[in-house]
């Protein structure tokens, strides 16, 4: 990740997102962890997964009671 960054930003890229889940979010695997702690927060990365899956584009995300917002990029 680190060079491709370093090369993103060398070649004039003002900044880069970089989407990192725990794991792919498929009801499957969220149904395995439902009793975790985490289960909530991964809830809420399974809308970005889900509008990448989609849309085959990364979402811009934003941050809203305490919570990711993912909506269509500038």
């Amino acid at each position: 990740i680190y060079a491709d960054v370093e090369a993103a930003l060398a070649g004039g890229q003002s900044f880069i997102r970089v989407y990192i889940f725990p794991f792919e979010m498929a009801k499957k695997n969220l149904e395995a962890y439902s009793t975790h702690p985490n289960h909530v927060f991964w809830k809420n990365l399974e809308q970005g997964w889900d509008w990448f899956e989609s849309k085959k584009m990364p979402p811009n995300v934003t941050i809203a009671d305490k919570a990711y917002v993912f909506n269509a990029p500038d």
